[in-house]
């Protein structure tokens, strides 16, 4: 039977691409944007008040 086995495949190959975007996420200085992003457009301050 062939194709059987298209959910492994499926989850390797995002589990290796999700890994790969995490470390370039955590490791570089695109983590220091998103951190300014968030505290930018999420404030607990304003997220109270609604």
């Amino acid at each position: 039977m062939s194709g059987t086995h298209w959910f492994s495949d499926i989850a390797v190959g995002g589990l290796s691409i999700a890994l790969t975007a995490i470390a370039f996420g955590l490791y570089t200085p695109i983590l220091n944007y998103f951190e300014k992003y968030d505290k930018t457009t999420i404030n607990p301050q304003t997220m109270s008040n609604k």
